[in-house]
């Protein structure tokens, strides 16, 4: 004769499993969830974006289906933005539209956040607008793009600039890193009279744009005869 089943006393085991599995599961959760971060995360960020750093925070740089991480950056990096804008400078251009191509993270704090294709030397510097010629094109990158030189760094750090490490922020005009040689005497267009070649001699000079302009036997003297060196051996009034 069979006996009645009491169903309470047969589910109970596998409720009590269900209820215990859980618990497991969610302890792991709570000791893994440290080392389940560093897996999700590709690699460590730069120290300029350190700040980034965490699960919680994916989301500002990366969008869900991977697409549009230039347009996040340039909420933050508004210098580019307002250059890309107004068609200015190397990330104007339609080869640079892609942040990532040439700015690669996650691969440590240290790591060079600027890649260069073939190195610093190989870079074709009239992408930028501003062609290198003479001995412009013989300097070390950071001759020019010194910090020094850049002349509104407030505002550029205002912008997420690292105006220590930057390329951004210099005027073409040879004053922002040259010294002005002539004390006011003469014009600041510097090319009037000088070429990339060399400071001396001035090789674009003529006295004819001068407000003496020579004549007779005055174009035959030797340019010291009528500006005496001083003491400090600039010429008084040439270059």
């Amino acid at each position: 004769m069979r006996g009645t089943v009491d169903t309470a006393t047969v589910a109970r085991p596998r409720s009590v499993g269900l209820t215990t599995l859980c618990c497991i599961g969610a302890l792991l959760v709570l000791l893994l969830t440290e080392k389940t971060n560093g897996q999700l995360s590709p690699g460590e960020l730069h120290r300029s974006h350190a700040f980034l750093e965490g699960i919680d925070n994916c989301e500002k740089c990366h969008a869900r289906d991977h697409r549009d991480l230039s347009v996040r950056c340039l909420k933050c990096h508004t210098a580019i933005r307002d250059r890309r804008a107004a068609g200015q400078g190397l990330h104007a251009g339609p080869d640079y539209a892609d942040c990532a191509l040439c700015h690669v993270e996650h691969q440590g704090r240290d790591y060079a956040l600027i890649y260069f294709k073939g190195g610093k030397k190989a870079f074709q510097h009239d992408l930028t607008g501003y062609k290198l010629e003479g001995r412009h094109a013989q300097l070390d990158c950071r001759k020019c793009h010194n910090p020094d030189h850049i002349r509104d760094r407030d505002t550029l750090a205002e912008q997420a600039v690292n105006v220590d490490s930057t390329y951004l922020g210099l005027s073409t005009d040879c004053l922002s890193c040259h010294v002005e040689q002539h004390r006011g005497q003469l014009s600041k267009d510097c090319r009037r009279c000088h070429d990339f070649n060399g400071w001396k001699p001035a090789a674009t000079f003529s006295h004819d744009s001068a407000r003496f302009v020579l004549t007779g036997k005055h174009k035959q003297v030797d340019c010291v005869k009528c500006h005496p060196r001083r003491a400090d051996t600039t010429a008084q009034g040439i270059a």
